[in-house]
């Protein structure tokens, strides 16, 4: 059995047991990258600055300029940022991290994966410096795939070049060919209408569509090399068995890598279920019974929901009566006669048959001002016995217990 074949099964078996776990909760008409991006906040990605005794200013300096980056207004990195003196007792996690260092060369930067995947396991790490704090939540490639994914993008698929020039295009054409075609044939779950007092305004976010941008990415790349480390760490066997491999990640939701197509992994099936799930109508809404995994990024996500405006309402234009001496105006403006005689008499007429013509108690609440108001009381109430009436019918349709 090939890998690409055991990752898809076991892909299709987490999936399934997903669904299990959800319970009797029933699909809504969500698909799952918007779902992920509306409500999935980004999981957070621990930051430890290990070091021997006190930190020096410079580097007490560098350990902030960390933290500053998680509490950014504009694009707030999702991680928290401690520092551990080695020479000191440590936290069982902290310890546990302490023993993957590679260098003693102190202070050390160690980014490690969110604690909810189980285990104690550093993403990237680097000695404390400027460029560490430069690279470690912000590069370039990140910022195009959040641009892509606050826009409205569907997944953002990001191909990893393994530096073989012949294998990089090959996995660019494969992947770039099955994305446009499913891009053209897939279709969205139908929605439901929405209904009640804002059944008319648009929902907020971008619009919803299936685009699938690619944004390519070379491992000799600089800039990029903490999110290189965090995408080919997020597997046990890629960083080191499938580096000869070119690999793409499709990215959804907030920045989360779904899984690794490696290699001749990289065909039409494998890329065509990847598609499938994250349009398909979401099932589970708790994040972690999802695939993937959060990469630690630098950005607003909220700005995806920002640009909605809701417009005001119209008030009724108020125009004042013409007064008989406008030189000194009264304190109550006597209202104008009506120039033509046979009209004043129409409009008299008119208004006493108005006068004239019972209304009910609902009916003249409605043509007062408080007419949408009490339209919208009648519509939540309407609900709300709608409610109750199912309740009663669904526990009379349960076997009664012996």
């Amino acid at each position: 059995m090939t890998r690409a074949t055991t990752r898809a099964g076991l892909i299709a078996a987490g999936l399934c047991l997903s669904a299990l776990a959800a319970g009797p909760v029933s699909a809504c008409d969500t698909p799952v990258f918007r779902y992920a991006l509306e409500r999935w906040p980004p999981d957070l990605y621990e930051t430890i600055v290990f070091h021997r005794q006190a930190l020096l200013p410079a580097e007490k300096k560098l350990t902030d300029a960390f933290a500053e980056k998680s509490a950014d207004e504009d694009a707030p990195a999702n991680m928290v940022v401690r520092a551990v003196d080695v020479s000191a007792e440590m936290d069982a996690f902290s310890a546990a991290i302490w023993k993957q260092c590679t260098t003693d060369k102190l202070p050390l930067v160690a980014v490690c994966y969110p604690r909810w995947t189980g285990r104690a396991f550093i993403a990237w790490s680097s000695p404390l410096s400027d460029s560490a704090v430069k690279i470690a939540t912000d590069s370039p490639v990140r910022r195009q795939v959040v641009k892509h994914l606050v826009g409205g993008a569907t997944a953002v698929w990001v191909l990893l070049e393994c530096g073989d020039k012949k294998k990089d295009e090959q996995a660019a054409k494969t992947v770039q060919a099955h994305l446009k075609k499913l891009q053209d044939e897939l279709e969205l779950p139908v929605r439901q209408p929405p209904m009640g007092p804002f059944a008319d305004e648009e929902p907020p976010g971008p619009p919803l569509k299936i685009e699938f941008p690619i944004v390519r990415l070379s491992r000799k790349d600089a800039a990029e090399a903490a999110f290189i480390k965090m995408l080919v760490r997020t597997e046990d066997d890629l960083e080191d068995e499938y580096s000869g491999e070119p690999m793409t990640f499709p990215i959804f939701g907030r920045g989360r890598a779904l899984f690794a197509l490696v290699g001749k992994g990289i065909r039409q099936d494998n890329i065509e279920d990847a598609c499938i799930f994250l349009i398909g109508r979401c099932s589970c809404q708790v994040k972690q019974q999802n695939p993937g995994v959060d990469m630690l990024m630098a950005a607003d996500w909220e700005a995806a929901f920002e640009e909605v405006q809701y417009a005001a309402p119209q008030l009724p234009s108020v125009i004042a009566a013409p007064t008989t001496e406008p030189t000194t105006a009264p304190t109550t403006a006597p209202a104008a006669a009506p120039s033509d005689p046979q009209a004043a008499s129409s409009d008299v007429s008119g208004a006493s048959a108005q006068a004239a013509e019972p209304l009910s108690v609902v009916g003249r609440l409605l043509a007062g001002g408080r007419g949408s108001l009490i339209r919208n009381g009648l519509i939540a109430l309407g609900v709300v016995v709608l409610a109750v009436v199912l309740l009663v019918l669904r526990v009379n349709r349960r076997p009664a217990r012996s």
